[in-house]
């Protein structure tokens, strides 16, 4: 009889466990799936710095910091796929280069973005594309008075062209798209998967760029711990662009360099490389990411400069 009642608890045990925590198959392996409702939400406080350094030296040469905040909203669902919609709000915002950055960083801000994911969470699609296009370019339009406002002439000469680079690229539905991709992907980029303990898996892995190019690489998807009590398991992202496409890709990072009054390298001869590193803290029990630390390292060198840049976001849902 005792016996009997053991093995009955143990299977009742293992069975309300694996409802609760449905994410967790075994003390070694985990899934990433999400398992939402209709109306649940998540909002995440996500604080960004950008930092530049003078060439050849780790010396900051430029810093801006930002603060944010995004709710992901499950507005519809089926079996075979979720609809969000995601807003962007309270942004704060630390610059040199205060009223570019602050054009730059207010683009998405007060935005309404739809889009849908698969059966597990997976980013697929952004859905209002037209009308987020409409919007973009009525702020871009509308910054074109602000900088009008700035006092150096060859500041606001460079801003201008930035801004009238933006109105042109967003002529694209394609690049209208890459604008809010970050954090959406950064969020649901990693959902689909079978992870087990200190086993990397390989992945090809697509950057969001701006312009016609495409941008590809590949990483190594790791499951790093299991916390079955804190209902958390740590998973680790390393990716790099290939090169012959990041050579290609090269505008955008023109455009992060430009800025930059230290040293003018000679763009059409430089080199270019990129990594990145993505921590991750995923529920157990929802799928929900409860913590992300992105860090972005580019640099970009010809024969006598190199210059480093660093781009860290930290999420941390609230």
């Amino acid at each position: 009889m005792h016996k009997f009642f053991l093995l009955f608890f143990l299977l009742v045990t293992t069975n309300l466990l694996a409802q609760e925590q449905p994410n967790l198959i075994s003390n070694s392996k985990v899934t990433t799936i999400g398992y939402w409702n209709v109306g649940d939400k998540s909002t995440y406080h996500i604080v960004e710095s950008d930092t530049k350094y003078k060439p050849n030296s780790d010396k900051i040469a430029r810093e801006t910091k930002a603060e944010y905040d995004l709710e992901l909203k499950v507005i519809d669902s089926s079996e075979h796929l979720y609809i969000f919609e995601a807003r962007y709000f309270n942004q704060q915002h630390e610059s040199d280069d205060a009223e570019l950055e602050k054009i730059l960083n207010s683009l998405q801000m007060e935005s309404v973005i739809h889009y849908q994911t698969d059966e597990f969470g997976m980013f697929d699609t952004i859905l209002n594309l037209p009308e987020l296009k409409e919007e973009l370019l009525r702020k871009l339009e509308a910054s074109k008075k602000m900088v009008a406002d700035v006092q150096d002439p060859e500041e606001a000469k460079v801003y201008a062209s930035v801004i009238d680079l933006l109105i042109t690229n967003f002529s694209s539905l394609e690049d209208v798209e890459a604008m809010f991709l970050t954090d959406i992907i950064t969020i649901h980029g990693l959902y689909g998967f079978e992870l087990t303990l200190s086993k990397p898996l390989d992945l090809e892995v697509t950057f969001p760029t701006i312009g016609d190019v495409s941008l590809t690489g590949t990483g190594k998807l790791t499951l790093m711990t299991i916390s079955k009590p804190n209902d958390l398991a740590t998973i680790s992202l390393n990716s790099k662009p290939n090169k012959d496409e990041l050579k290609e890709a090269m505008f955008a990072f023109i455009m992060v360099f430009m800025m930059d009054k230290t040293k003018k390298i000679k763009f059409e001869e430089a080199k270019v490389a990129m990594t990145n590193k993505l921590r991750l803290s995923m529920r157990l029990s929802d799928g929900w990411m409860e913590k992300i630390e992105s860090t972005q390292t580019a640099t970009i060198s010809d024969e006598k400069d190199k210059v480093k840049k660093v781009n860290s976001k930290v999420y941390t849902r609230k």
